[in-house]
C-alpha cells in the first residue's frame, strides 16, 4: 500500500500503511493535523440519527426504573421488571383494594417494543414472516372423527360444514351391512358349518347401536351447524386472528374478547327474563394488547378484570382518576377454568335477577405463552435482544454506512495545516500571545475547508488553495489533505460479512430460518433445493403449533360454553409446498398432503 498521485493540494494513499507513511513525510515538512475544535455554534443544529433515537427510546424505557436519572443500563431495566401496582382511581371499577399491573418498568413494553421492531428492517420482516406463517389461511371449524379399519384406528379431520355427507354415507353403509347380514338368515347351513346365530345376532345389534349413535350425530351436527354458520357470519375471523397473532408473536400475549348475547327469546319470539337467561356465545374480537393490563393477582392467586383504556396505547403513563371514563374493568377468564368461569357468571346473574343492563355479556380470556418467574406479563426470548447494547449495535450498522456515503466527500480525507502558515495567520490577526483568539482562527480555517469538501455539489471541482512564503524563502502550500481509500474488495466483504452476522443474531433471537425468509447475505451460506425447502417450511409449521394451540383456546371456549358438538375441532389452515406432479400451482393444502 503507498502513495498515489493526487491534484494539487489533494494526495491520495491506499490503506493505514500509506497513510503512516504519507502522514511522517508532512510531518517532517512542518505540517500538523487540523483538529477541529468548537466549529459548531450560535444556532447550528446536528441531525438527530435513527440510532440516537433509538437509544433514547431504551433510556426511556429504563429511566424509569432507576428514578428518571436516564443513565444507560447494560441491560434494559424495561424488560427484567414486572412493573408496580396502580390502586389509585380504579375504587369503582374491578376488585375492590386491587389495581392493574404495569407492563415492564414505566408500564411502556408493548410501545416500545412495537416502535423499535417496526423500525429495523430484520425485526419488521421477522415478526411479519412469524405471524402469516403461524396464521396460515386462519382458523378453520373441522369435523373430528375416528375410523376403524383392519385392527387400525384412525383419526381424520374433514370441514365440518361439510360433515353431513360423511355421516350420511357411514348411515347408509352401516344400513347395507345390517341388511346383507340379515338376507344371509335365509341361506341354508350344514351341521358342520362355522355359522353361529348368537354371533351374527350380536353383529346386527352392534350395528343397530352404530347406526342409531351416527343418527344423533347427524341431528347434533344440524343444531351444531345451523348456530355455527351464523357465528361464522357475524365475526371476522381471519381478521381477529391476524390481529390476535401479531400480538402473540411481537409480545406473546393477546387478549381475545368474548361476547355473549345481552337479548335472549324464548320459543315464541318473547324476551326472557334474567332467571331464565341462557346466553350463547356469539362474538370473538379482538383488544389489542397495548390498551390491555392484567389486575393484580388476589388471595387465590386469580386474576380477576382486565383493566382496558385506548390512553395506554399512546401514553402508557397515564393513570386513571376515578372518574375517567376512558378507563374500563372487564372480568377476565381464567386460563384453566375459561368454561366454569363463564357459567358461573351467567349462573350468578340469573341468581340475582339483574337487570338486562347489567348481564354479564363481555369476557376477555387473557391467553399467553407462559414464562417462568412472569406470572402476569411473559417476557419472549427475542425480546433478549433489547438488552444491553445488543439492539443498538444493529441499528447503527446501516445508519452509520448511510452517513458515509453521504459524507463521502469528508470521510476518509484527513487536512493538514502547515504550522507556519497558522503563525502568519495569527500575527496578522495580533493574536499570537491569545489561546482562545488562535482556537477561533483555527476553528474558521477548518470548517471553510470542511464545508466546501462536504458539499456534494463540487464533487470533482478543483480546490484553491493558498500558498505562503515561510521563514526559508521559499513557496509552501498552506494546507494539503490526504485522502484514505480502503481495497473495495475488502470493504465490501467486510460489509457483507457483517451483515450475515446480524442477521443471524436477529434470526436466532426469532425463531427465523434465513433460508425460508429470502435473507440474501445468509444465502452465501448455501441455497437448498424444493426439498430442503419443504422440510424447512413443514419444520417451522411444527414449531408454531404449541402458538397456534393457544391462540385456539378461545374458540374452543365458545365451542364448550355453547355447547355445540363434540366432534367440532378448531385449526389453524395450512398450506405447505409441494411437487408440480402433485398440484400444478406446487402448494397444497396441509390435510391433502
Amino acid at each position: 500500500m503507498g502513495t498515489k498521485k493526487g491534484k494539487g493540494n489533494v494526495s491520495q494513499v491506499v490503506g493505514t500503511d500509506g497513510l503512516k507513511k504519507k502522514q511522517a513525510e508532512l510531518e517532517s515538512k512542518g505540517y500538523s493535523v487540523l483538529y477541529p475544535g468548537h466549529y459548531i455554534t450560535g444556532n447550528e443544529r446536528q441531525e438527530t440519527t435513527w440510532n440516537e433515537f433509538i437509544h433514547a427510546q431504551l433510556q426511556t424505557a429504563s429511566s424509569a426504573f432507576d428514578g428518571g436519572n436516564g443513565g444507560k443500563h447494560r441491560v434494559a431495566t424495561a424488560f427484567s421488571s414486572s412493573g408496580q401496582e396502580h390502586k389509585g382511581g380504579v375504587d369503582n371499577i374491578g376488585t375492590k383494594d386491587l389495581g392493574w399491573m404495569d407492563w415492564g418498568a414505566g408500564n411502556n413494553i408493548p410501545n416500545v417494543v412495537s416502535l423499535l421492531s417496526s423500525i429495523l428492517s430484520y425485526t419488521a420482516a421477522g415478526w411479519k414472516f412469524n405471524n402469516d406463517l403461524c396464521i396460515g389461511r386462519g382458523p378453520e371449524p373441522m369435523y373430528h372423527y375416528t375410523q376403524y379399519v383392519g385392527g387400525n384406528i384412525t383419526e381424520k379431520d374433514i370441514p365440518y360444514l361439510s360433515a353431513d355427507k360423511l355421516i350420511r354415507g357411514l348411515i347408509i353403509d352401516k344400513q347395507r351391512e345390517l341388511r346383507n347380514l340379515s338376507s344371509s338368515n335365509d341361506l341354508s347351513f350344514s351341521e358342520n358349518s362355522d355359522f353361529n346365530v348368537d354371533d351374527d345376532e350380536d353383529i346386527k345389534r352392534t350395528l343397530k347401536e352404530e347406526i342409531t349413535e351416527l343418527q344423533k350425530d347427524l341431528e347434533q351436527w344440524k343444531t351444531t351447524s345451523e348456530e355455527l354458520r351464523e357465528f361464522l357470519n357475524n365475526n371476522n375471523l381471519k381478521h381477529v386472528y391476524l390481529s390476535l397473532s401479531g400480538d402473540m408473536q411481537m409480545l406473546w400475549m393477546c387478549f381475545p374478547e368474548i361476547l355473549l348475547n345481552q337479548q335472549a327469546i324464548d320459543e315464541k319470539g318473547n324476551p326472557v327474563d334474567s332467571k331464565t337467561w341462557k346466553p350463547k356465545a356469539v362474538g370473538l374480537s379482538y383488544r389489542p394488547a397495548h390498551s390491555c393490563r392484567l389486575e393484580r393477582m388476589d388471595k387465590d392467586n386469580r386474576i380477576n378484570y382486565v383493566y382496558v383504556s385506548n390512553s395506554w396505547m399512546d401514553q402508557p403513563s397515564v393513570t386513571s382518576n376515578g372518574t375517567d371514563t376512558s378507563f374500563a374493568a372487564y372480568p377476565a377468564l381464567s386460563p384453566t377454568t375459561p368454561v366454569a368461569d363463564l357459567q358461573k357468571a351467567v349462573r350468578k346473574a340469573r341468581q340475582s335477577n339483574v337487570s338486562k343492563e347489567e348481564r354479564p355479556t363481555r369476557f376477555i380470556f387473557p391467553s399467553y405463552y407462559p414464562t417462568v418467574g412472569r406470572p402476569y406479563y411473559p417476557v419472549p426470548s427475542w425480546h433478549s435482544i433489547f438488552s444491553g447494547d445488543i439492539y443498538e449495535y444493529l441499528s447503527t450498522i446501516i445508519s452509520d454506512r448511510y452517513n458515509r456515503k453521504k459524507n463521502s466527500n469528508i470521510i476518509g480525507r484527513i487536512i493538514y495545516i502547515h504550522n507556519a502558515y497558522l503563525q502568519q495567520l495569527f500575527a496578522q490577526a495580533k493574536v499570537d500571545s491569545n489561546s482562545v483568539k488562535q482556537d477561533e482562527i483555527r476553528d474558521k480555517l477548518y470548517k471553510e475547508i470542511n464545508t466546501w469538501l462536504g458539499n456534494r455539489d463540487n464533487s470533482g471541482q478543483s480546490l484553491i488553495a493558498f500558498t505562503f512564503i515561510g521563514t526559508d524563502g521559499k513557496e509552501h502550500k498552506s494546507f494539503e489533505i490526504v485522502e484514505v481509500e480502503s481495497s473495495r474488495k475488502d470493504s465490501v466483504a467486510a460489509n457483507e460479512k457483517e451483515t450475515a452476522e446480524v442477521s443471524s443474531i436477529i434470526f436466532m433471537s426469532m425463531g427465523l430460518d434465513s433460508q425460508l425468509l429470502g435473507s440474501s447475505p445468509l444465502s452465501l451460506l448455501g441455497k437448498g433445493g424444493g426439498t430442503d425447502l419443504r422440510e424447512r417450511y413443514l419444520l417451522k409449521q411444527i414449531q408454531m403449533s404449541p402458538t397456534q394451540q393457544i391462540l385456539l383456546q378461545a374458540l374452543e371456549v365458545v365451542s364448550r360454553f355453547n355447547e355445540w358438538d363434540d366432534h367440532l375441532r378448531w385449526q389453524i389452515g395450512r398450506e405447505v409446498m409441494t411437487t408440480l406432479d402433485r398440484s400444478k400451482t406446487g402448494i397444497t393444502k396441509q390435510e391433502e398432503e
